[in-house]
C-alpha cells in the first residue's frame, strides 16, 4: 500500500529526477514481478517526471540518467523524453555520486540565475530511482556531505533514494546506516537524505517525506 499523503505538496519547489541505467538494472528481480528492475521502475519514473513538471512553475524538470556516464536532459517534459526512456542502453557502472554532483550543479546554477533577478530559490527536491547499489558508496557519502555543508537552509536541497527491487544484506546495511554516516560529518544539523522503497510511495507521499523531515 502506498504511503498516505498527510499534507499538500508545496507548489514552488524545483524537481530533479535521477534514473539508474546501470547494468544491474537489467536483472530480473522477484520483487519486480520477474521483470527487469529498469522496466519495473519505468512506469513510476515516468509518472514522477509528469507530476513533478505539473508542480514546477515552468512546467519542465531536469532528468538525469546515470550508469557509467551521466546523461542530462535539461528542462524537459515526459512528452519530450518518453521515447528516450523506452530505448535506454544499459551501462556497466553505477556512478550515483557523479549524478548527484550534476544535480547539485544544476541547482546552484538555477539559484545563481534567480539571485541575479533578485529572486530567492524555493529549494530543490532530488529523487533518485535506483537499485541502490552505487559503484563507490564512499563517494556518494562524500557528495551528500559536501552538499549539506554548503546549502544555506535544510530545505534548499533534499535527496530521496527510491530503491527498486531486492536489497542485498550489504546494501540494506549501507542504506540503513547512510543517514547516520552522513550526519556525523555534517557541520550543521541538516537532514537532507531520505530512503524509501519505490513501490511504497507515490509522488505526493514522496514529496511529503521531504516536507516532514
Amino acid at each position: 500500500m502506498e504511503a498516505r499523503v498527510i499534507q499538500e505538496v508545496r507548489p514552488d519547489r524545483e524537481y530533479i529526477l535521477l534514473g539508474d541505467i546501470s547494468g544491474s538494472m537489467t536483472q530480473k528481480d522477484p520483487l519486480c514481478g520477474d521483470q527487469s528492475r529498469y522496466n519495473y521502475m519505468l512506469e513510476k519514473f515516468k509518472l514522477f517526471i509528469k507530476e513533478a513538471a505539473q508542480f514546477d512553475s515552468h512546467g519542465e524538470v531536469d532528468v538525469i540518467l546515470f550508469g557509467e556516464t551521466i546523461h542530462l536532459f535539461a528542462e524537459t517534459t515526459i512528452e519530450k523524453i518518453d521515447s528516450t526512456l523506452n530505448r535506454v542502453q544499459a551501462e556497466g557502472a553505477t556512478m550515483t555520486d557523479k549524478a548527484l554532483e550534476m544535480a547539485y550543479d544544476r541547482h546552484r546554477a538555477k539559484k545563481k540565475e534567480m539571485a541575479a533577478k533578485g529572486e530567492s530559490h524555493p529549494g530543490t527536491v532530488c529523487f533518485v530511482f535506483t537499485d541502490g547499489d552505487p559503484t563507490n558508496k564512499r563517494a556518494v557519502e562524500d557528495v551528500i556531505v559536501d552538499i549539506a555543508n554548503h546549502i544555506e537552509r535544510e530545505d534548499e536541497f533534499n535527496v530521496t533514494f527510491l530503491t527498486v527491487g531486492t536489497r542485498s544484506n550489504e546494501l540494506e546495511a549501507w542504506l540503513s546506516g547512510l543517514h547516520d554516516k552522513v550526519e556525523n560529518r555534517i557541520s550543521r544539523d541538516f537532514d537532507i537524505i531520505h530512503v524509501e522503497r519505490m513501490e511504497k510511495v507515490n509522488f505526493l507521499a514522496a514529496v511529503n517525506t521531504v516536507n516532514h523531515a
